[in-house]
């Protein structure tokens, strides 16, 4: 199951960023439009993190490279 931030926590979505490493891990995480609510970027930020995964960008020799990750995140009551 997902974990979801508690009701006070709830808000716009944040845009956020981050630098992804060639084995597809985030490597940081930076919010770039906030959400309003300090915690909410946090929680965010951490669950990233702790979670997101990509497949890696290759370079022009065909290995996996770094890359960039740009997206909003939206936090959605069930």
């Amino acid at each position: 199951s997902r974990r979801r931030p508690p009701t006070p926590l709830r808000g716009r979505a944040p845009r956020d960023g981050a630098h992804v490493a060639a084995d597809g891990r985030p490597q940081s995480c930076t919010v770039t439009v906030s959400s309003g609510k300090d915690a909410l970027d946090k929680a965010t930020c951490n669950a990233f993190m702790k979670r997101a995964r990509f497949t890696p960008a290759k370079g022009a020799n065909g290995l996996a490279s770094a890359g960039r990750y740009r997206g909003n995140v939206t936090w959605k009551e069930q």
